[in-house]
């Protein structure tokens, strides 16, 4: 979805891209131009547009999120955290690539991948917090998190360059400006041609954590 930029609101697949555009953004936009020049010259390509993918095993959703919140680092973020959590279960995503793969008369569309469940950041971490046994769910003062973005996150981003990883994760300027993001995916297109199932918020969340309680425990 980092094509898509700062855009707000509701977001179909045709929805143009608003500054500013990461990097990252920036990348996958020239990704998809390369694969729709293949299309054009005969080529079958489908492009898919995950957003957050959740699950076992997910660095950047599960695992970081989950350390950050036993470390009681995140949890309430006020209004911080009042952005649209937009999450793609990696079963859910599989399921589409599995369709998008074998599915007639996709070839050079973009499917937006996410879960349909309305909630805000907040609301997902609380849940994600209670689902870990990460209790009491403590509220984060504004310049709490500003003082870890602006201050720590660059020193634990070296220390664990320095210490191959041991260091607890560090809370992103990029990842505070997503909790705050006010994007909505929207996915009927994926649900209407692929078929696209919808695992709900706690169904993704009781199964994660099943799966990963040996290394939380």
């Amino acid at each position: 979805m980092a094509v898509y930029g700062a855009v707000t609101g509701r977001v179909h697949e045709d929805q143009q891209p608003t500054n500013p555009i990461s990097g990252y953004g920036r990348a996958k936009a020239e990704c998809e131009r390369i694969i729709l020049k293949y299309v054009s010259d005969g080529g079958d390509a489908v492009i898919l547009r995950p957003t957050c993918v959740f699950g076992a095993g997910s660095p950047q959703w599960f695992t970081r999120l989950a350390r950050l919140l036993k470390a009681h680092r995140i949890g309430d973020l006020g209004t911080a955290g009042d952005g649209c959590c937009n999450l793609a279960y990696i079963d859910d995503l599989v399921a589409g690539i599995l369709e998008a793969t074998d599915g007639p008369d996709v070839s050079g569309r973009a499917f937006n991948i996410s879960s349909t469940s309305d909630l805000t950041w907040n609301e997902f971490l609380i849940m994600f917090a209670k689902a870990l046994g990460a209790t009491p769910v403590r509220r984060i003062a504004p310049r709490t998190l500003t003082f870890e973005t602006k201050i720590l996150a660059p020193i634990r981003r070296i220390a664990a360059m320095a210490v191959h990883g041991s260091v607890t994760e560090a809370i992103t300027p990029s990842l505070a400006a997503l909790w705050r993001q006010d994007i909505r995916i929207d996915c009927s297109a994926a649900r209407a041609t692929l078929g696209l199932p919808q695992t709900t918020a706690e169904q993704m969340l009781a199964a994660t954590c099943r799966a990963q309680e040996p290394a939380f425990s």
